[in-house]
């Protein structure tokens, strides 16, 4: 094999890690958050003002793992899926072409509606800010 075949290898490898990593980000920042809570709950275990403590960390970094890491994860979800019907709603369009005239008004119309569905369920028009 080239050293460029390698190279090419590398990148994918490094790409496909990359897109692992970031899905993982949020089940991550959350088992950090719930490692670093029962740390600190051992430490502060006879002190209930210490162990409110512990609670008020864990709260504000599970709430910082949601508006970040979980947050991103989760769209990266929903447009995947939003894609993916949008693309079976394109296909039952496409296949409405090759039928008769006196069927394909009902045809697209299904078509139509899958569309408006995924429009309307998982492909949220982006915000005006």
């Amino acid at each position: 094999m080239r050293p460029w075949s390698w190279l090419g290898l590398l990148v994918l490898g490094c790409a496909a890690s990359a897109q692992a990593a970031q899905q993982g980000a949020c089940a991550e920042c959350r088992a950090s958050a719930l490692a670093d809570v029962s740390q600190c709950h051992a430490v502060a275990a006879p002190d209930p003002a210490l162990r409110e403590k512990c609670e008020k960390q864990f709260t504000q970094a599970n709430e910082a793992c949601n508006e970040n890491a979980c947050r991103i994860e989760s769209g990266m979800q929903l447009a995947t899926k939003c894609a993916d019907c949008l693309k079976q709603a394109a296909s039952e369009a496409k296949k409405c072409e090759l039928l008769p005239p006196d069927v394909r008004a009902a045809c697209e119309a299904r078509a139509a509606g899958m569309k408006k569905g995924c429009d309307d369920r998982l492909c949220p028009a982006p915000r005006a800010r």
